[in-house]
């Protein structure tokens, strides 16, 4: 396990980890639902692809939109909603090419449309509703 989420105004807790899964659990610690970043397919039909390395390396919850951000190894954030449905793929390998390409967080700002990343390039991203800011 590498990440663990408190989503206090929901009474949740969401753990992910190098498996590619994250677990959704009630106040109680019993486990909810399961969500399996390495099944996923984003892109249009005939395009659609799976994520370069699913492995859950930073969450976030948006209790605005009670959505959850994954930052995965692979460089890519992918939001899902609390009640498990898999949303729409945000990034996309957002590192250059390269060695050092891995994603280690990602932050929901608390009030506006905007997230941030941070990676092993030694950079902080801020990202909008449509592109990188």
């Amino acid at each position: 396990m590498w990440q663990i989420l408190v989503c206090e105004s929901e009474q949740r807790v969401v753990t992910g980890g190098a498996d590619g899964k994250l677990l959704i659990w009630d106040e109680l610690m019993q486990k909810l639902q399961e969500i399996d970043l390495t099944t996923l397919k984003f892109g249009t039909p005939g395009t659609e692809r799976a994520l370069m390395r699913p492995d859950v390396r930073s969450l976030d919850f948006d209790a605005k939109s009670k959505t959850i951000l994954v930052g995965t190894r692979g460089s890519e954030v992918v939001e899902v909603s609390l009640v498990g449905e898999a949303g729409a793929r945000l990034v996309a390998g957002h590192f250059s090419l390269g060695a050092k390409s891995e994603l280690w967080g990602v932050a929901c700002h608390p009030e506006q449309a905007y997230f941030a990343t941070c990676g092993a390039d030694r950079r902080i991203r801020v990202w909008g509703p449509t592109a990188q800011q």
